[in-house]
């Protein structure tokens, strides 16, 4: 339509450039990727560059003419040199690379990781490494692509006015819940869209509930039985030494691998374990039966110790409220550390504080309300900018169904070639929750093999979200996605209909998830 992809208006221009041969590294570019297969991640990123590299470089523009602002391209002061090269160029030049003092280069480079959007990545996976290559210079030891953030199913851009603005999240809940928001509701490398519904959702559900419920819980059995105290440390072999020695690997592996989403999954799992053993202790019997006894200490001990542990984890995506957290279980610790990871850290005798809870919880429909009432609409709840383009939903068009279902008796049939549009993959359930407020939704994140996305099932009348952890089921895996209950579904989860009731149609163990079923 004459516009690029940001709306501005496109025209043809002529002008005289110097080019970088980069046809001429096609074939070693394609090699070091061949041996460094870690070196583009995630693996769908790989496999773009790859692509992309093997349908053939053309050497690339890395003067203008048109422009004069810039730094002059040497020997020809009618040019000037083009952003990539000036600019990719900083990465190493910021490390004083052409001084005569190379200390501060030979420390830092190469770069562990370049951590970049996914739109920059052919500059960072194919120019940049070309360049240093025809340089000598030693290359950066990976290119990390993240996905974008979405409004509206849209980029989030300047250009096109889509714009979240965190200021009053911030203002109210602080920056640690949005950060953790962020960071846990987006699968690394892939897409996520925003509303403030899905933020109010997760805090909820996973901050006041999940783990300021378990905090509040044991500091206050720790202050009523043992004097607002740390009971006498035991650091004999129990049920949580056990989970946090298992979990704890698994989150650092996560951490390494910018599986955000994947360790604090990790996390997740000691809490559940946490109040699983609280359960299963009873200290608040024990307590009325036989006082503050050996027994009632290791139990209150073990609680707290794994919930240091718990919110040592949280500290690289909640610094300023695990620190508190941390405050409040007698263990502070300015800058914790992988070895503060360790079973046996928290004291004994020292002071905690149960206090106000840590995320107090928050009435959703008041709250969008509040902020409606101030001229703040609701992201998921924004006009469509394309929405007049589309045709009008019926009038009597009820919100989305919350259960898959039965195909009626009389329905079209449909062709052959309709039927392999449908894309029916396998997909392992990584994590379950309920959602809030349905009795029938409870929000997935699957692995596709060569992904993760996230779908909402209604099935929650029949599998509760601890049973759903590792199943692998059937998916439609091209299915448009769709916003229930404010939080976006990318796929379907088939299921068979029994009586109103769902049932999940099981895959074996042993087929990998991705695997397309025909």
């Amino acid at each position: 339509n004459g516009k690029c992809e940001n709306g501005h208006p496109v025209e043809r221009t002529t002008e005289q450039n110097f080019f970088f041969r980069l046809s001429r590294f096609q074939h070693p570019l394609l090699q070091f990727y061949r041996e460094h297969p870690e070196f583009i991640q995630p693996e769908t990123r790989y496999n773009e560059v790859v692509s992309f590299v093997e349908s053939g470089l053309r050497d690339l523009s890395v003067s203008r003419t048109a422009i004069t602002w810039g730094i002059p391209f040497p020997g020809h002061p009618d040019h000037v040199v083009y952003v990539w090269l000036d600019a990719l160029t900083n990465y190493i030049s910021a490390l004083d690379f052409g001084a005569n003092d190379l200390a501060k280069f030979n420390r830092y480079w190469p770069a562990d990781v370049h951590l970049i959007g996914k739109d920059i990545l052919r500059f960072h996976a194919v120019y940049w490494p070309a360049f240093l290559m025809a340089a000598g210079i030693e290359l950066p030891k990976k290119i990390l692509a993240h996905g974008w953030w979405l409004r509206d199913q849209q980029k989030i851009s300047k250009s096109t006015g889509n714009v979240v603005r965190p200021d009053y999240i911030i203002d109210e809940f602080g920056p640690d819940p949005l950060r953790y928001f962020l960071l846990r509701e987006m699968v690394f490398g892939q897409d996520q869209n925003y509303s403030d519904e899905s933020f109010l959702n997760r805090y909820n559900a996973d901050l006041a509930n999940d783990l300021g419920n378990t905090l509040s819980r044991a500091l206050k059995m720790s202050a009523t039985y043992f004097d607002g105290s740390t009971p006498p440390i035991s650091c004999d072999d129990n049920d949580l030494m056990r989970a946090a020695s298992a979990i704890v690997p698994e989150y650092l592996k996560s951490m390494d691998e910018f599986a955000f989403t994947r360790a604090l999954d990790a996390v997740w799992k000691l809490i559940i374990a946490i109040n699983g053993y609280i359960v299963a202790k009873e200290p608040w019997k024990h307590h009325k039966e036989h006082g503050a006894d050996p027994v009632l200490a290791r139990v209150i001990w073990n609680t707290l110790e794994s919930l240091r542990i718990v919110w040592t984890m949280m500290t690289p995506f909640m610094p300023q409220v695990s620190a508190e957290a941390l405050r409040r279980l007698g263990a502070p610790k300015e800058s914790p550390t992988r070895e503060d990871l360790a079973w046996g850290g928290l004291p004994a005798g020292v002071p905690v504080e149960a206090g106000d809870p840590i995320f107090p919880r928050i009435d959703i429909a008041t709250w969008l309300s509040s902020r409606a009432s101030q001229g703040d609409t609701p992201m998921d709840e924004r006009p469509d900018p394309d929405s007049s383009a589309k045709e009008a939903a019926p009038e009597h068009a009820g919100p989305p169904a919350e259960t898959t279902q039965a195909m009626p008796p009389d329905a079209t049939k449909v062709s052959i070639d309709q039927f392999f549009e449908i894309d029916l993959r396998v997909a392992e359930i990584l994590s379950a929750e309920r959602i809030e407020k349905s009795k029938k939704l409870i929000k997935l994140r699957v692995s596709t093999g060569d992904g993760e996305r996230t779908l909402v099932a209604g099935i929650a009348t029949k599998y509760s979200p601890e049973e759903l952890l590792g199943r692998k089921v059937v998916i439609v895996a091209n299915l448009q996605p769709a916003t229930l209950m404010g939080v976006e579904s990318n796929g379907m989860v088939l299921a068979a209909s029994i009586d109103g009731e769902p049932s999940l149609l099981i895959v074996d163990s042993s087929v990998p998830p991705g695997t397309k079923v025909k």
